[in-house]
């Protein structure tokens, strides 16, 4: 910036000396001297501090979250417990980008590719925002996931998928049979679904949660719930990011 054009950059040098003249004392020794030398002056970096550029990513990942928090209730059919805890772990994230993005990141990553794959939000503005938020997430989960040391999730095995489809259609036969088309067609729409991408939540979820709600009240579908249950568990389980071992634990065996 120069206060009087950039014809006039030492007159700009000179109200600058004058302020440091004003301002600052020259400290007395052959230390302080040395450290005065021209031969000390180091260039400025280009671009900003890597401690910047994170508070411009921060500044990004919040300024994106409430676009990603409409289309999470859209996914959801306006149902806003995920939508609500999105903002809740961006927040934390502000807060201690470090430890956020470790217990965090990997979840939010899941999240956003629910909606980007989800077929109702193929439109441009849909895409610009989960793009943005994507962006904003992708620069500090490396860095930051890399740091402490987490383990990225993996995807189930095949055999934790089949069991939960095979799962979910005894219970929609169930279902059926007990006079319930209704949670059994959902039922059967999110097991196909879950039979496609492996990834058991959202809208999916909602349904065999609904699913297994009215299975609960019948006795005769106690077995099929049972079964539905533990598979769904077992499979959210396996897509859990797997926590890093703490050093120098390796041989303890288990804790008492």
């Amino acid at each position: 910036m120069s206060l009087h054009g950039a014809q006039h950059r030492e007159k700009d040098l000179r109200a600058l000396r004058d302020l440091f003249a004003h301002n600052t004392m020259t400290l007395p020794g052959p230390e302080a001297e040395a450290a005065r030398h021209p031969s000390q002056a180091r260039a400025l970096p280009d671009g900003p501090t890597p401690a910047v550029r994170q508070i411009e990513q921060l500044r990004e990942l919040v300024a994106a979250t409430p676009a990603l928090q409409q289309l999470v209730a859209g996914v959801d059919y306006r149902r806003n417990q995920r939508a609500d805890a999105l903002l809740s772990q961006v927040l934390d994230i502000d807060r201690n980008p470090q430890a956020g993005v470790a217990r965090h990141g990997a979840g939010l990553q899941r999240l956003l590719q629910e909606v980007v794959q989800d077929k109702r939000f193929q439109d441009p503005a849909s895409k610009r925002e989960a793009a943005r938020f994507g962006a904003a997430l992708a620069v500090l989960q490396p860095e930051q996931t890399k740091a402490v040391g987490a383990v990225p999730a993996t995807s189930p095995q095949p055999a934790l998928t089949a069991a939960f489809v095979q799962a979910a259609k005894r219970l929609v036969d169930g279902l059926e049979e007990q006079g319930y088309p209704g949670p059994a067609d959902s039922l059967s729409r999110a097991a196909k679904a879950v039979e496609k991408s492996a990834y058991l939540g959202g809208a999916n979820l909602q349904a065999v949660a609904e699913a297994l709600t009215r299975a609960e009240k019948i006795p005769a579908l106690a077995d099929e719930t049972a079964t539905l249950r533990g598979a769904g568990r077992s499979l959210q389980e396996a897509l859990r990011p797997v926590a890093p071992a703490q050093p120098g634990r390796e041989n303890d065996g288990p804790e008492r």
